[in-house]
């Protein structure tokens, strides 16, 4: 008997995972993108913020050994979510100069 080179038992290291883990982690990968942009808002988007970046890192991280249509998508949304928390911050600080520049002056009225 000829040996067949190609083997029916594929490779464990190699193996095409399911379609169903295929399409959670592309609507993960959804989902972080949307999430990242709503944790662009100030103040208001930073768990939407944190939770991009986590979702971000999960989706690229559970996709290492095929192609993920959606990979663009968590690539920009573990890059947004952070960007939402340097928005948030620089918000805070500019309403607090704000803030601080109001009481200059001894807060006296007209007249």
């Amino acid at each position: 008997m000829k040996s067949d080179s190609k083997s029916a038992i594929p490779n464990p290291g190699t193996a095409e995972p399911s379609p169903s883990l295929k399409i959670d982690v592309m609507q993960v990968s959804l989902v972080s993108y949307v999430c990242g942009l709503v944790g662009l808002v100030p103040v208001f988007g930073l768990p939407f913020a944190l939770a991009a970046a986590i979702m971000g890192r999960l989706a690229r991280g559970k996709s290492p050994g095929w192609s993920n249509p959606a990979d663009r998508y968590a690539r920009a949304a573990s890059w947004i979510g952070p960007a939402g928390f340097l928005v948030s911050g620089v918000f805070v600080l500019l309403l607090s100069g704000i803030g601080s520049g109001l009481d200059v002056g001894g807060g006296g009225g007209g007249g």
